[in-house]
């Protein structure tokens, strides 16, 4: 590389650099930042990389982050797209950016010029458009590149905005193949933890394409080099020595003392023996050198920034608010926020007029984006009866239709949403949208499902006559929303699931297949299909890495954990957990399942520190129906059944029946209220307390939620409840599903209980089906590594072990109940009147019918009775 004569030193530093861009240039992209206190020539470096790349053929953009605040956000990256799109003509950019374009066009406004034929960019959720315009511009940049090596120079990052830090983070990880350059410096000194750059700064170098190069003071050495550039002489070894030891080789430090010692003459040949004596004249500090500078500047130079312009309320308020939608309309949800309550607090003692309901509009989606949701309520609310009074149908149904996530416990949005219906004209487009909010909304709000699936059959009506494709995808994927939250998983959730997914796929909208991906995922699970909840899940698992959605992604893994632990493939399903976590730490859904994992394996230490974790978040959460409480009543009483730890027992009933209590409360919150109760009503023997559940867990029978089969439930239930016929006949239906799904952790447990139940009747009836159950969960949980249930279950085996020697054998391993229920067969009874004579239900008599004809190898009833009089049983 061939360096300026005034460049001096640096030759290390800048050999790292020209290798990364040779890397660069042959597809390889790279990036590397440059560290180091102030005037340590981090920005001269670049200059001199650029001329460079620029001589062997790379094209170099810059962006200079402002110190001065009020630029706009992204200023960065504005000015290296600007510089690149001004010699571009409109077809070569229409190319190069594809359909990023309008999303590009919102950052820069230059761009509009170029292609004035843009649409305005789709209506999206805060993840979605900032992901598309980070993809666009990513995507951008990366055609770029492919015709001509690209050098990105972002100066200054220390004074970076919020948004042009996270473009910098994504744009770092796409890079791999393209060949681009990213050069950024900083100044090392002003980077603390509490900074904005040192997050991102730590994301860049878990990157393998990024490393940081400091740079440090010029040797003794260079600093006589520098002098003799700057100072066209050969400098004294004195002068050196001084000037490297009062400015420890800072270049700035160096060019000012040197321009000081040239301003005062002293940089002649015939004064060069005084520098002896000005040595000792040298300022203390080089504050005192650039003071001195200053100093000599005619007094009108100041900085503009330091008057202060005081500006009416209402302009001030008018252009916050401007600044706030021209960061919203860049995706630059933090910049926003801050302009946004800077206008709405200088119009705080103001009324409501059309400017404070903009204001409480932006402030909203802001706070939206940033995750702020019960303020971000608060903001809408308040600029939505604005409008609704007004008559404003436009905006109110812009505000009515923003898509923020329902908080638990709101009241009152499902009647806003109804005044903004009547204000649209009913068959329209408009009021297909808001249709299909009004049913969510009617769901979490009023946990009306009848009204919520009228609300969306309108909206298809309406999205299927204007062959509105979207609205008829939003429809359907808010419908299985609904259908999820009340249990509805073949008839409801699973139709229109993959309803919305395949309206999805032919949109060509991956955003759009998200959540659908995810119900469907769920419902599967849920019906013991696993391997199509797996398809759908690792497409979701696919969509949520590319686009980054962290909601997604903790959803995905959620799921894809249920369905590894659920096929016993518990290595998978902690590798899933761990991916989720990772992102989601303290997500109560994956910390709950974590514990249980772990507590399964009888790795305790690992499962107290999460269930302590999830202990921690119940303590913090609000007492509604949320996340924290519900995970805490349904897995709390299955670690301590594990563990034989009672003593959280009583923190999982209160968050149940807190869950129960909730009047927003959706059935699938419910469900898993009722599941913990039932397991802590079995452990107690509380009969009320199981009634309770048996009854309301009745109509989920034939699935399994998250981990534990509901018949299971059902049979520890009957059990509980001395109906034992009842009981046996649940565990042979989970059993039976078990099988079917092959769902292996969860078939041992139902094999256990079901021994356990038939052990405990008082003369041990089922003593060889016990045997049998026993027999087969036991290699099961060695096998998965369900370490307590594997020692629970040899238990189990002994006590059966002894109770078969002293009990009485039937022919062909029938049971005593099924031996009565054979010597009424062979005395004519019906079914029904032997359920009459032993008190329990036609359908049980049914089921031993079955097993009385399997065991003694008869086919009809004549056959039965001929059977019991051979082997003494009953007289012919």
């Amino acid at each position: 590389m061939h360096l300026n004569s005034d460049f001096v030193g640096r030759q290390q530093e800048m050999g790292q650099i020209i290798a990364a861009l040779d890397e660069a240039r042959s597809g390889q992209g790279r990036g590397v930042v440059l560290a180091g206190e102030p005037g340590i020539g981090k920005t001269r470096a670049l200059e001199e990389l650029a001329v460079h790349a620029e001589a062997v053929g790379s094209k170099a953009l810059w962006g200079r982050c402002p110190e001065e605040r009020g630029a706009p956000p992204y200023w960065p990256w504005r000015q290296a797209i600007r510089t690149y799109i001004a010699g571009r003509d409109a077809e070569t950019l229409r190319s190069e950016m594809g359909e990023g374009a309008v999303f590009m066009a919102e950052m820069v406004s230059e761009l509009r010029g170029k292609l004035p034929h843009l649409q305005p960019p789709p209506t999206l959720d805060p993840e979605q458009a900032r992901f598309r315009l980070f993809d666009a511009i990513t995507t951008f940049l990366k055609n770029v590149s492919g015709v001509t090596p690209l050098i990105l120079i972002l100066d200054d990052l220390h004074w970076a905005d919020a948004a042009s830090l996270r473009l910098l983070a994504f744009f770092a990880q796409e890079i791999g193949e393209a060949r681009i350059l990213v050069l950024g410096t900083y100044r090392d000194v002003e980077v603390s933890p509490g900074h904005p750059l040192f997050r991102t700064l730590g994301e860049l170098t878990r990157q393998r394409l990024f490393h940081r190069v400091p740079l440090l003071g010029f040797s003794r050495e260079e600093v006589g080099q520098a002098i003799a550039i700057m100072g066209g002489i050969t400098p004294p070894q004195e002068l050196v020595t001084m000037v490297h030891w009062q400015t420890d080789g800072n270049p700035l430090f160096v060019g000012e003392v040197v321009r000081l010692l040239a301003q005062q003459g002293m940089l002649v040949p015939e004064r060069l023996h005084e520098l002896r004596s000005w040595t000792f004249r040298l300022p203390e500090g080089i504050r005192e050198v650039i003071t001195r500078r200053v100093d000599r500047l005619p007094p009108p130079t100041h900085h503009f920034g330091a008057s202060r312009l005081v500006t009416a309320t209402d302009k001030l308020a008018q252009y916050a608010l401007l600044a706030g939608e021209q960061a919203l309309a860049a995706y630059a949800w933090e910049e926003a926020l801050l302009h946004l309550q800077r206008a709405l607090e200088v119009t705080k003692s103001q009324p409501m007029d059309r400017q404070k309901a903009a204001i409480l509009f932006g402030l909203g989606r802001a706070q939206s984006a940033i995750r702020q949701f019960e303020a971000a309520w608060e903001s809408l609310s308040s600029a939505l009866d604005f409008y609704l009074d007004g008559c404003d149908v436009a905006n109110a149904v812009a505000v009515a239709g923003f898509p923020l996530p329902y908080v638990p416990g709101l009241t009152g949005v499902t009647r806003q949403i109804e005044r903004a219906l009547e204000q649209v004209p009913p068959e329209s487009a408009a009021a297909g949208r808001l249709l299909s909010r009004y049913g969510s909304l009617l769901n979490l709000e009023r946990r009306d499902y009848e009204a919520a699936q009228r609300a969306f059959a309108k909206a298809l009506a309406i999205a299927q006559r204007e062959q509105d494709m979207a609205l008829e995808m939003r429809a359907f994927t808010e419908a299985a929303d609904v259908a999820w939250h009340h249990l509805r998983w073949k008839e409801g959730l699973l139709d229109k699931s993959l309803r919305a997914v395949e309206l999805a796929c032919r949109l060509e909208d991956p955003y759009a297949q998200r959540w659908p991906r995810c119900l469907a995922g769920f419902a599967f699970t849920v019906l013991g299909r696993a391997r199509d909840a797996q398809a759908q899940v690792t497409s979701a698992m696919a969509l949520a890495e590319k686009l980054r959605d962290r909601d997604l992604l903790v959803w995905a893994s959620h799921i894809s954990d249920l369905i590894a632990y659920n096929l016993g493939d518990w290595q998978a399903a902690q590798a899933f957990l761990q991916k989720g976590l990772e992102v989601a730490p303290d997500y109560p859904n994956l910390v709950a399942l974590r514990a249980l994992l772990a507590y399964e394996r009888g790795e305790y230490d690992t499962g107290r520190v999460y269930m302590e974790r999830l202990l921690e978040g119940v303590q913090q959460a609000r007492p509604v129906a949320n996340a924290e409480y519900v995970y805490a009543a349904l897995v709390i009483p299955v670690v301590a059944r594990i563990a034989h730890v009672p003593d959280w027992v009583s923190i999982a009933e209160v968050a149940a029946h807190t869950t129960l209590s909730f009047p927003s409360a959706t059935p699938i919150y419910m469900q898993a209220a009722r599941i913990g109760l039932a397991l802590i009503a079995t452990e107690r023997g509380d009969v009320e307390l199981a009634a309770e559940q048996y009854s309301a867990l009745a109509g989920q029978r034939g699935l399994c939620y998250l981990y534990i089969s509901i018949d299971r439930v059902l049979g520890l239930l009957a059990g509980t409840l001395k109906r034992l016929d009842e009981a046996a006949d649940y565990f042979e239906e989970a059993l039976d599903f078990c099988h079917q799904a092959d769902y292996l952790p969860e078939l041992a447990w139902s094999c256990h209980d079901y021994a356990e139940m038939l052990c405990r009747r008082s003369d041990c009836e089922g003593v060889q089906k016990a045997a049998t159950l026993i027999g087969e969960a036991l290699p099961i949980a060695r096998d998965v590594g369900m370490q307590p249930l594997a020692d629970r279950l040899e238990a189990l085996r002994q006590q059966v072990a002894a109770a078969a020697r002293g009990r009485p054998r039937y022919p062909d391993g029938l049971t005593k109940r099924e031996m009565e229920v054979l010597r009424l067969i062979a005395a004519g009874k019906s079914n029904q009147a032997i359920a009459d004579a032993l008190f329990i239900s036609p359908s049980t008599v049914a089921h031993h019918v079955s097993h009385i004809f399997a065991k003694t190898g008869v086919s009809n009833r004549a056959e039965a009775a001929t059977y019991a009089a051979r082997h003494g049983l009953v007289s012919l």
